[in-house]
């Protein structure tokens, strides 16, 4: 039965990695990293910069959802496509049409379904008119409902709709899910484990 909610490592300069190297070799290694590590991450960020305002918003929301699971010691949540379909298909749609809830166009599981999505559990956050992601992960850590949805242990990944109506007011729309895939393998189990 499915339930349905409503609502790497870090380089360090000069530490270890380094300390143990000396002479010749130390120069050959370190002056390369430090060109790669130099340029590539002025290629990384500029690489970031082109991301859409869309794209960098749905970051900021995945970081600002993790945020508050760290707090709880949950596992982090992971982006997933087909949510991020669903979340999206349906933020268009509430901003074009004018309407705004749950179940405008169809049922949350039914849209997550349609995306192709196979959930054992779900769950969906809406927002209408607030200006930034933070200010909307804000106003849903306010509410018993949506921080539930954000802090629900079973929930392993997300995805995010975000759309304009003609006004510019944003719709925002965060569909939780916790794949059947998953759900459905033993306790220290995965599907590529050998059988016992």
């Amino acid at each position: 039965m499915t339930r349905f909610f409503h609502s790497g490592p870090d380089l360090v300069w000069g530490g270890t990695l380094f300390s143990t190297l000396n002479g010749p070799m130390h120069r050959a290694i370190v002056i390369p990293l430090s060109l790669y590590f130099l340029f590539g991450s002025a290629l990384a960020l500029r690489a970031a910069d082109k991301k859409s305002p869309l794209e960098k918003a749905r970051i900021e929301l995945l970081n600002l959802h993790n945020k508050e699971r760290k707090k709880k010691k949950l596992a982090e949540l992971t982006m997933n496509d087909k949510l991020e379909s669903a979340a999206q298909q349906y933020a268009e749609f509430m901003a074009e049409s004018g309407k705004f809830g749950h179940n405008e166009q169809g049922t949350p599981e039914e849209r997550i379904k349609a995306a192709g999505y196979e959930a054992m559990a779900g769950g969906e956050n809406l927002a209408w008119g607030l200006p930034n992601a933070g200010r909307v992960v804000r106003e849903w850590m306010k509410s018993d409902v949506h921080r539930d949805n954000i802090l629900m242990e079973d929930f392993a990944e997300v995805g995010f709709g975000i759309a304009p109506n003609a006004k510019g007011e944003l719709y925002w729309v965060t569909n939780f899910g916790a794949p059947k895939e998953k759900a459905e393998e033993a306790p220290g189990e995965s599907k590529d484990s050998p059988p016992r």
